[in-house]
C-alpha cells in the first residue's frame, strides 16, 4: 500500500496498552545497554499519550522522548498535548510531523525530474501543498518545529520554500525546522539549509541499504548520485546535520550504534565490508559521525 494507501486500516485499529508496559519497560532497558538515552516518536494514537503519561506517573518512563503528534490533525490538538506535558524533562512535544512526499525505493519520492527507469513518473506530493503551506504556517506562528519528511530533490525544494514563506510572514526566529531523510538534495538547495536554519535530519543506514548495489543507482542515474545523501556536501555548506535510525525502518532492539557509525565514515554497508564506497567523497569523520548521532539531535529536540 503506497504512501496513505494505509490510512484507513490504521483508523480502524483499537490498541489496548493495558499490555504495553512490560516490553516497554525491557525495550527501554535494552536501549540503554547500548547507550540511548532519547527517541523521537510519531505515534498518534489517543490512548497512546494517555499510556505515556501514565508510564510518567509510575516511574517507569526512563528515556527523554521527543512525541510529534501530525501537523495535519490540527494545531488544537497539538497545543492540548504540548500543554498537558509542559516543563517535564522525559515526554516533551516541541515538534509537528507532516510529509511532503514518500520514498525512491517505489517511486513515490517527489524529483525535479523523471525516474531514470521510468522518466515519465516524477513521484508527487501526498499533501495538497497549498494546504501543507497554511499548516506549516498556523504551526509557525504558534511557536511550534514543524519536522517534515521529504525524500526527493522536488519534495525538498518545494518544503525549503515553504519554510522560507514561514520566516518572511512570520518573522525569522530560532524554529529549528526539519526536514527528514532529504536523500536526494539539488545543489542549489544544499546551501538553503544553513541560510534558513533547517536542519537536514539523516539516516545513514537508509544509504547501506539502497545503495550501492539495491535500487538508488537504478531509480535516480549516475548523474544524480552526485547529491545523493550528501553528508559531507551539507556539512560543508554550514548545515546542522543530525543523524537517526528511522525505526522501524530498522530495529529499535538492534540499531548496533558502531554498525551505524562504520558507515557513515566508510559508506561501505556494515554487513557487506568487503563493497568498495559508494561516494565516498560524501563522508564524515568519526568524530562528526559521532556529533551528528548525539550532541546534533539533541539541538535538533531543543535539548
Amino acid at each position: 500500500l503506497f504512501e496513505k494507501a494505509f490510512e484507513p486500516i490504521q483508523r480502524e485499529a483499537l490498541l489496548d496498552f493495558d499490555g504495553f508496559s512490560t516490553p516497554v519497560i525491557k525495550g527501554i532497558s535494552i536501549l540503554h545497554k547500548i547507550g540511548l538515552t532519547s527517541i523521537s516518536d510519531n505515534a498518534n494514537l489517543p490512548p497512546y499519550i494517555d499510556f505515556c503519561e501514565r508510564m510518567l506517573g509510575e516511574g517507569n518512563l526512563k528515556i527523554r522522548v521527543n512525541h510529534w503528534p501530525d501537523l495535519n490533525d490540527g494545531i488544537e490538538k497539538a497545543i492540548e498535548i504540548r500543554e498537558r506535558f509542559r516543563g517535564n524533562d522525559k515526554f516533551s512535544v516541541v515538534g509537528l510531523k507532516l510529509f511532503i512526499d514518500g520514498v525512491l525505493s517505489n517511486r513515490t519520492a517527489w524529483l525535479l525530474e523523471g525516474y531514470s527507469d521510468a522518466p515519465e513518473e516524477t513521484g508527487y506530493p501526498v499533501n495538497d501543498i497549498e494546504e501543507l503551506t497554511q499548516w506549516t504556517l498556523n504551526a509557525d506562528r504558534e511557536g511550534f518545529q514543524v519536522i517534515t519528511h521529504a525524500i526527493g530533490d522536488r519534495g525538498v525544494r518545494e518544503i525549503l520554500d515553504v519554510y522560507e514563506r514561514a520566516a518572511k510572514e512570520n518573522g525569522k526566529r530560532d524554529s529549528r525546522h526539519r526536514i527528514e531523510h532529504g536523500e536526494l538534495i539539488h545543489p542549489e538547495d544544499q546551501v538553503r539549509f544553513a541560510q534558513l536554519g533547517v536542519i537536514p535530519s539523516m539516516t545513514p543506514m537508509h544509504c547501506a541499504t539502497s545503495a550501492p548495489n539495491m535500487y538508488l543507482p537504478v531509480r535516480i542515474g549516475s548523474d544524480r548520485e552526485a547529491y545523493a545523501y550528501a553528508w559531507r556536501d551539507l556539512m560543508d555548506a554550514g548545515a546542522r546535520l543530525c543523524f537517526g535510525t528511522d525505526h522501524p525502518t530498522l530495529s529499535i532492539e538492534q540499531p548496533e550504534p558502531l554498525k551505524q557509525l562504520f558507515h557513515a565514515v566508510t559508506r561501505i554497508p556494515p554487513d557487506d565490508p568487503g563493497l568498495q564506497p559508494w561516494r565516498p567523497e560524501q563522508a564524515v569523520t568519526i568524530e562528526e559521525a559521532i556529533r551528528c548521532y548525539t550532541l546534533e539531535p539533541a539541538y535538533a529536540e531543543f535539548k
